[in-house]
């Protein structure tokens, strides 16, 4: 259980040295992490605040623990992000959103087999839509426009990043190490196997959500 005096102490003690543009910076950063999860190093515009929460993890932790966050720091993917403690805020992902985040995962894997740790892992969508069709979940292609409710998800929550606001079959999505924590590192057979899971086709006359005609799940 948490002891929200000794978090309060510890959080106080060092906000209270800060100058006033250090508690602009620590607002602006704790905001950002509180509406997008995740901060990515690699990201430009993400760079100054990830560094920003570095220099002052415990303090930060003090913070977001009074509010029922972990803060979580993951140097091995430059990540700066948080996990509630409480089960709550939970980002609810409908039937389409899961598919294509598991295929992107798929993706990745295999496009890390190609180029080197340091390289930006990107693909098109085509290449999503084409897996999603081998994988059962499509009986068809829809237009590129169908897609873009779910990107629009997975990049406001910093999963994926992409340009522009008109989608087609040549457009780029780059793939960003935060989906390694939605979805952890595992062989093809078990990403594969989750896939399979999902075996009832995305109904594409209902946003995404399930078929159902073929299916009782929710």
């Amino acid at each position: 259980m948490i002891d929200r005096n000794n978090e309060l102490d510890g959080f106080s003690s060092e906000y209270y040295a800060f100058t006033e543009g250090n508690k602009n910076s620590f607002s602006k950063a704790i905001n950002r992490l509180l509406g997008e999860t995740f901060l990515v190093k690699d990201k430009e515009e993400d760079y100054d605040d990830y560094f920003f929460l570095a220099e002052y993890q415990t303090m930060v932790s003090h913070f977001l623990a009074l509010i029922d966050y972990e803060f979580v720091l993951d140097y091995a993917n430059g990540l700066a992000y948080i996990k509630t403690m409480e089960n709550r805020n939970r980002v609810r992902l409908n039937k389409l959103d899961t598919a294509v985040l598991f295929v992107l995962r798929l993706l990745e894997i295999e496009a890390k087999k190609q180029v080197t740790s340091d390289d930006k892992v990107i693909i098109t969508l085509e290449q999503v839509v084409e897996q999603l069709k081998v994988a059962g979940l499509l009986d068809y292609a829809k237009r590129p426009s169908f897609y873009l409710p779910t990107l629009r998800k997975l990049k406001t929550h910093k999963l994926i990043d992409f340009k522009g606001n008109v989608l087609s079959s040549s457009t780029q999505i780059q793939i960003l190490p935060s989906i390694h924590v939605l979805i952890p590192s595992s062989g093809l057979e078990e990403l594969v196997s989750k896939i399979a899971s999902l075996n009832t086709k995305v109904d594409t006359n209902n946003g995404g959500n399930l078929d159902e005609e073929k299916s009782n799940e929710d």
